[in-house]
């Protein structure tokens, strides 16, 4: 789907955060973190539903609708979750009104680091640049050359090779930041 919006992993829509629509207009939809947090909470409280009548029991009723709080942070996705749980045991009865948990990930601090870089990426076009440094290094574009016969190129053999040196090179890129050490400064 060259002009679609999305990128199917194994069933899921992915989300581009840019892309070229089918009538050529660019378009960016990078989500926001409230966004993604509000998205968690609402696939919580629909999947919370969905295991109900697995986990409840004559000692053990939920009562209500679940409804799930999320807060991202740098090394943490911490949930609040608003579910009465009525638990019974002989003649004693308890409620428990909120249940959290803390999931340890750097998914706050992926995600910063990634919206940086899409923001400097968006004003400075730094890939734009590094892509044209390759396309005039494996591509027959200005190299100058007298003979008598014609000059011909395969596109399939410029594609490939232009496409071989950005997969090798592109994953060298490196960022501002600790997550790496130079062998040399």
């Amino acid at each position: 789907m060259p002009f679609s919006n999305y990128f199917n992993f194994i069933g899921s829509k992915v989300p581009y955060w840019f892309y070229v629509s089918g009538n050529g207009i660019a378009n960016k939809q990078m989500p926001s973190q409230s966004e993604i947090e509000k998205q968690i909470s609402e696939w919580l409280e629909e999947e919370i539903s969905d295991c109900i009548p697995n986990i409840e029991s004559t000692d053990m009723i939920f009562e209500g609708n679940p409804s799930v709080t999320t807060s991202i942070t740098d090394n943490s996705v911490n949930l609040e979750i608003y579910f009465p749980l009525k638990v019974t045991k002989g003649e004693s009865t308890s409620i428990i009104e909120k249940h959290s948990t803390s999931v340890k990930t750097k998914f706050g601090s992926l995600y910063s680091d990634a919206k940086k870089i899409f923001d400097s990426e968006n004003t400075e076009l730094f890939l734009e640049e590094y892509s044209i440094d390759f396309l005039n290094l494996y591509v027959p574009t200005t190299k100058f050359e007298l003979s008598c016969a014609p000059k011909i190129w395969q596109v399939s053999e410029v594609e490939n090779n232009l496409k071989d040196a950005l997969s090798a090179n592109v994953p060298m890129i490196k960022f501002k930041g600790s997550y790496y050490s130079l062998s040399k400064p």
